[in-house]
């Protein structure tokens, strides 16, 4: 599997209704809402820091390195959505 996001092109992002930042919509659309992931912590809250800080930190870095170097271990919502397998044509984007 390999992951093929807007997030890690630098492009998406998406403000929470409690000012978190997270790198897309689809997050808290599948159900596996954030409360529970790291975009939870104090250091994705756009209050607290600047965007710039939050896409810098140390806990973003670590979700980035996941997507491109164990996809496996990415939350569903990124296998999901922006994912394709190497028997599949075409991710699930459309």
């Amino acid at each position: 599997m390999k992951i093929y996001s807007k997030c890690l092109k630098g492009k998406q992002g998406y403000a929470s209704y409690d000012s978190h930042w997270l790198p897309c919509c689809w997050l808290p659309n599948f159900g596996e809402y954030y409360e529970n992931s790291i975009f939870s912590k104090p250091v994705f809250d756009l209050e607290r820091h600047a965007l710039e800080q939050v896409a810098r930190n140390d806990a973003f870095r670590e979700f980035i390195k996941i997507l491109l170097k164990d996809p496996e271990q990415a939350p569903y919502t990124c296998k999901k959505r922006c994912s394709f397998d190497s028997k599949s044509t075409s991710n699930d984007l459309n």
